[in-house]
């Protein structure tokens, strides 16, 4: 499993006559890939940023990030080509004054069951906080496509999603579905 750390930290002070500004950062970033010949990887990467600023008459302004990235692509079967793909992303972001997060999950499988046939699923979820706010999102595909003759195909997909908002007064909720279906005849003149 290769791997990849890098560490940096750096500081810069600029004054003039007018102004007076002060940057710095200290940051970790680590990475992981794992290679599975011809059937998959697997994708891990973290930074850590810790951070502030001054400037000229304001007040000074710094906190810490952490972001994560996890990504995951499996084969599972070369002849009916069965994919997977799945993704995590994490971020957070703190300060004094402010505070952020999020979380995302998102699972992708595709496939060719029969040589004119194709279909896919997808599910996602997410979570974000921005102070005392919260939102949460469930959002799930689903499509199949049939190619009868060669110029011949057809669709049918469904989707669907719910959220829900809280905090500070607010509490929200909703849902959404949805199906298509969809017939595509081309023709070469």
């Amino acid at each position: 499993v290769p791997l990849r750390l890098k560490v940096e930290s750096w500081k810069e002070e600029t004054i003039d006559e007018s102004r007076l500004s002060a940057r710095e950062e200290d940051s970790l970033d680590f990475r992981a890939v794992n290679r599975r010949g011809d059937h998959g990887q697997t994708d891990f990467r973290y930074t850590y940023e810790k951070f502030g600023q001054q400037n000229y008459d304001n007040p000074e302004y710094g906190g810490v990030a952490h972001f994560a990235d996890l990504t995951d692509r499996t084969l599972f079967d070369e002849e009916k080509q069965l994919r997977l793909f799945s993704t995590m992303t994490y971020r957070n972001i703190e300060n004094e004054d402010y505070s952020s997060s999020a979380l995302m999950l998102k699972e992708t499988l595709t496939g060719k069951p029969s040589a004119n046939t194709r279909g896919d699923l997808e599910y996602v979820f997410e979570h974000q906080e921005q102070g005392a706010t919260s939102t949460d999102t469930h959002q799930g595909r689903a499509g199949l496509s049939h190619q009868l003759y060669k110029s011949l195909t057809s669709v049918v997909q469904g989707e669907g999603s719910t959220f829900s908002v809280g905090g500070d007064g607010l509490d929200e909720d909703g849902h959404r579905l949805g199906l298509r279906l969809s017939e595509a005849y081309r023709k070469k003149l």
